[in-house]
């Protein structure tokens, strides 16, 4: 063999080791897929009984569930809760918001947010059978990964739509808050591609 021929060989061997190496890197990096949220339980008390005094309740009760079911933790920064009165398909308008202080969530863990929210604006003696509003949660995320190193600092909005019936309650438990927000492991294959583009490509050369 040549010598030409066997530093082609030790560099092709080289490329394609080092390729794998960022490969494992790439792949074996702990997930820090999006936590899910959901609206598991609503109500409007006005609309509870429209024949008591209860109707003069403008009060909204929720439950805001978080999931993370990713393999590291994640740190919150405060994480805002605001609900919005949809009328029609056009508007809508804040009827009211709350905060929740910076936690931390241990991976594979569930978190309930459940509390009450004086509205306002909103003349619920008027409401359609089916009232419709809309749920947005607004936070900053951190992973935690080994040796309490932080990785990924994330701002996320989050969003859905409430079915409400005429007797107060959610038509649809669980409904999932969704964003258009992107995790980093697109952008980690789009990095290994380009490598090993550029590794085959000197190797060729």
């Amino acid at each position: 063999m040549s010598k030409a021929n066997h530093d082609g060989c030790c560099g092709g061997i080289f490329s394609l080791g080092l390729s794998v190496a960022v490969l494992l890197c790439l792949l074996l990096q702990p997930s820090t897929a999006l936590p899910v949220s959901s609206i598991e339980d609503f109500t409007i008390y006005a609309l509870k009984d429209a024949t008591n005094s209860s109707h003069n309740n403008h009060t909204i009760h929720y439950d805001l569930k978080l999931k993370n079911s990713g393999s590291s933790g994640i740190y919150y920064d405060a994480l805002k809760l605001t609900f919005y009165y949809k009328p029609n398909n056009l508007t809508n308008f804040i009827i009211g918001n709350t905060t929740f202080i910076p936690f931390y969530q241990r991976r594979l863990r569930d978190n309930h947010f459940v509390g009450n929210i004086e509205t306002r604006g909103v003349n619920w003696e008027n409401a359609t059978a089916l009232v419709t509003l809309r749920a947005e949660l607004a936070t900053t995320m951190r992973y935690k990964f080994k040796r309490n190193r932080l990785y990924q600092r994330l701002s996320n909005v989050v969003g859905a739509d409430l079915k409400v019936d005429n007797e107060g309650n959610l038509v649809n438990k669980g409904i999932q808050l969704t964003s258009r927000a992107k995790m980093n492991i697109i952008g980690r294959f789009q990095f290994m591609g380009i490598l090993l583009c550029i590794l085959f490509f000197f190797q060729s050369w």
